[in-house]
């Protein structure tokens, strides 16, 4: 496992949610840069990209796990 995603796992959904809202918007500022041609370092889009898929994967994960607890707690 990498340690951005280690980095990740140990932070709450909370803190996740508002690091994935400001990769897009980073993510959103290198296009605009890339656009108009004053982008240098384009391989950061797909580090960012890759971090955003990371955090919402995990955050996916709880997600599911608190629905599968929930229904066993139901049962």
């Amino acid at each position: 496992m990498s340690s951005i995603a280690q980095d990740l796992r140990k932070k709450d959904s909370l803190e996740l949610e508002k690091i994935v809202i400001e990769l897009k918007a980073k993510l959103l500022e290198l296009r605009f840069a890339a656009a108009n041609g004053e982008a240098e370092k384009l391989h950061t889009a797909k580090e960012i990209r890759k971090t955003i898929a990371r955090a919402l994967t995990i955050l996916n994960e709880r997600e599911l796990a608190e629905k599968l607890n929930n229904k066993e707690a139901n049962k």
